[in-house]
C-alpha cells in the first residue's frame, strides 16, 4: 500500500533531516512533525479500533526506515497504556488527535515516582527519548487516533525494543 500524502511528506521530511543535519534530536523532530501537518483521515487506513482489551490499545506500524519509525496507534475510552520508556529511541515525537490523559515519571535513586499529570489537546506534540517515562490514556467518551515517531542517531533497527 502506498502511504498516504501527509505521512508521506512526514517520512520525506525525516528523511530529508537526517540526510542533512546527520542526526536528529527531539526538539528539530517535533518540528518535522508540526510541519508535515498530518492529517488524521491519512492515519484512518491504520486505525485499529477492534483490538483485544488486553493489548490497552491498537498499534500499526506505517513505516520503518531501519533508524526510525512512524506508528499510529488507536485508543477506545478508557485505554491506557502502561507505564514505559521508549527503548533505544534518542529522538521521537508523540502527536495526539484526541484529548489525552497525560501522566510524567521520574526515577531517582532507582525507585519510580510520580511526576506530573496533564491533559494534552487534540494536535499536541510531545517530544520523546529513551529517558522519558510516560503514561497515556483516553479518559473521553470518544476514539481517537496518536501518531508516534521514534528515531536513533546510532542504531539502524530495534529503535523501540528494550522498552521497559
Amino acid at each position: 500500500m502506498q502511504v498516504p500524502t501527509s505521512l508521506s511528506r512526514l517520512i520525506s521530511l525525516i528523511e530529508e533531516s537526517i540526510k542533512t543535519e546527520g542526526k536528529l534530536s527531539p526538539l528539530k523532530a517535533k518540528e518535522i512533525v508540526v510541519k508535515a501537518d498530518v492529517q488524521v483521515s491519512d492515519m484512518m487506513h491504520y486505525a485499529d479500533f477492534e483490538h483485544p482489551t488486553e493489548d490497552c490499545y491498537g498499534r500499526k506500524l506505517v513505516y520503518d526506515g531501519g533508524n526510525f519509525e512512524v506508528m499510529v496507534m488507536s485508543w477506545n475510552p478508557g485505554d491506557y497504556s502502561s507505564i514505559h520508556n521508549h527503548g533505544y529511541t534518542e529522538w521521537g515525537v508523540v502527536q495526539v488527535f484526541g484529548n489525552t490523559h497525560h501522566l510524567i515519571y521520574k526515577v531517582k535513586n532507582s525507585h519510580l515516582s510520580f511526576a506530573k499529570k496533564e491533559f494534552l489537546s487534540a494536535g499536541a506534540a510531545i517530544k520523546v527519548n529513551n529517558f522519558f517515562i510516560h503514561q497515556m490514556g483516553n479518559a473521553t467518551s470518544q476514539p481517537y487516533l496518536t501518531l508516534h515517531v521514534y528515531g536513533s542517531n546510532h542504531l539502524n533497527e530495534n529503535i523501540t525494543a528494550d522498552a521497559k
